[in-house]
C-alpha cells in the first residue's frame, strides 16, 4: 500500500519532513495517512514511532536530505562539498598549493562545528567554535586569493556562503558567552 507522509519527527531528529514522499509499508504495516501533524503526536502511539524509525533508515539516508535539524552542522557539511568540488577543480588547473590549503582549511570548519557537539562544558564548546571561526577566517583568504587568480563564478558564492557561516558562528559564540 503506498501513502504519503508530512509528518513532524519530534522524538528521533526534531525535523520534519518537508516534502511527502511516496512510502510503501513493509510488510504487516498498518497504513494511516498522515498530513500536517504537530508536535501533538509525539510517542502517542508505537506505530508512529516504528514509522519514524523506517523513514529514518530508508528515506532520510538519501543525499541531499539532511540529518541534522541544525543549521550551522548543515551550512558547515554543504560547504565543505562545495570546497572538496572547487578544489577538484583548482587541481585540474594544477594549483596544487592551493587547493591543499583550501581543502583543509575549508573542510575544517564543519569537522570542528561537529566536535563542538559533543562538547564536555560550555567553556568547550566556546573553544572549539572558536577554532571553527579560525579555520573559516583562513577559509575567507584562500578564497579571496582565488578569486584574484581565476574567473570563476564558483568562488563568489562559496565567498559568500563563507561570511553567512562567520556570522552564524560568531553569533553563536556571543550567546554561549552570555550564558556563562
Amino acid at each position: 500500500m503506498n501513502c504519503s507522509f508530512l509528518i513532524f519527527f519530534t522524538p528521533l531528529c526534531r525535523a520534519s519532513l518537508l516534502r511527502p514522499a511516496p512510502f510503501e509499508l513493509p510488510q504487516g504495516g498498518n497504513a494511516a495517512r498522515v498530513e500536517g501533524c504537530s508536535g501533538a503526536i509525539e510517542g502517542a502511539c508505537p506505530f508512529f514511532f516504528n514509522l519514524s524509525i523506517y523513514l529514518l533508515d530508508n528515506l532520510l539516508m538519501a543525499p541531499g536530505i539532511p540529518l541534522q535539524d541544525n543549521l550551522i552542522i548543515d551550512k558547515t557539511f554543504q560547504f565543505a562539498l562545495s570546497i572538496l568540488k572547487f578544489t577538484q577543480l583548482l587541481q585540474e588547473q594544477r594549483h596544487f598549493v592551493l587547493s591543499n590549503q583550501l581543502l583543509r582549511s575549508g573542510t575544517s570548519i564543519g569537522a570542528n562545528v561537529r566536535e563542538a557537539q559533543n562538547a564536555e562544558s560550555k567553556i568547550d564548546f566556546i573553544h572549539k567554535f572558536k577554532i571553527a571561526a579560525k579555520e573559516a577566517d583562513e577559509t575567507e583568504y584562500w578564497l579571496l586569493l582565488c578569486r584574484e587568480i581565476s574567473n570563476e563564478d564558483f568562488v563568489a558564492s562559496l565567498l559568500a556562503e563563507i561570511k553567512i557561516i562567520q556570522k552564524i558562528i560568531t553569533k553563536i559564540v556571543a550567546t554561549t558567552k552570555k550564558q556563562l
